[in-house]
């Protein structure tokens, strides 16, 4: 039962169907274009279509593309789910696939796991955004082949084992091993940093333009400090900047005093 919860809970988190304020008329008439297009999302948010990654929820009614329990076009990803697991101890009755999830959606919504949205089109499912943790001591689950893995908390990973693959039910996971850290490992330990870019002109107030200087120009920068400018000849007007990586010119006369010792790109 813990492998079949956990894995119906998982699969709606990877799909994206986290509620979000800016998530509501989405879930509510699952119109993606109303999202994108209504409330000035459209300034900030990024290009979301039928044909591009986005949020989909679980639809007990009729929202258009979210996923649903049962189709009559087939055999859908829930049902696979309850008969590859629920089914391998019990014989499940015919017609038991809405009921049963109905049920356990009806506790996950009494914990706090899950949240109604009604609407015209009937209820639809997401995720409560504050019950998701963030795990930093994980494991990674292995079919025997080792084509298929998953990374999971190490807290539960011994009760996963023997668990259908998400993906794949056909096959299972039978292997606990190291998860691999090599994004953790670069992250925390590489020497990486973000890209800021600012704009350097005359059409800054002075005390804006000296403080953005401050920021680029500091010894021990903080991670949200400039580092890219795009500058006018505003900043070669007694301006020192002793830590620069290179410059690139465009349509410019002179190098000025970069050119000394810098790549210079023309």
């Amino acid at each position: 039962m813990f492998q079949w919860l956990w894995g119906w809970l998982t699969h709606l988190r990877r799909r994206g169907g986290v509620m979000h304020p800016e998530l509501t008329s989405l879930v509510r008439d699952g119109a993606i274009w109303g999202l994108v297009n209504t409330a000035g999302r459209r300034d900030w948010m990024p290009g979301l279509g039928e044909r591009t990654p986005r949020p989909v929820f679980l639809s007990l009614g009729q929202h258009p593309d979210f996923d649903r329990l049962t189709s009559q076009r087939g055999t859908t990803w829930w049902e696979r789910w309850m008969e590859t697991v629920l089914g391998r101890d019990v014989l499940l009755p015919l017609n038991i696939c809405e009921p049963l999830y109905r049920a356990a959606i009806e506790v996950a919504e009494a914990v706090g796991l899950c949240v109604r949205t009604a609407s015209s089109r009937g209820d639809s499912i997401a995720l409560v955004p504050g019950v998701l943790d963030l795990h930093t001591h994980t494991r990674s689950l292995q079919a025997k082949d080792g084509r298929r893995t998953l990374t999971v908390s190490a807290e539960v990973a011994q009760r996963l084992l023997g668990m259908p693959c998400l993906d794949a039910p056909q096959d299972h996971y039978d292997k606990v091993v190291e998860a691999p850290r090599w994004w953790a490992t670069r992250f925390s330990q590489g020497d990486l940093r973000r890209v800021i870019a600012a704009e350097h002109t005359g059409l800054l107030g002075r005390e804006e333009r000296e403080a953005l200087e401050q920021r680029f120009k500091a010894r021990e920068p903080q991670p949200w400090y400039e580092n890219l400018l795009s500058a006018t000849p505003t900043l070669e007007m007694g301006v020192d900047i002793g830590d620069l990586s290179s410059v690139l010119h465009a349509e410019s006369d002179g190098a000025g005093r970069c050119a000394c010792r810098l790549p210079t790109v023309w």
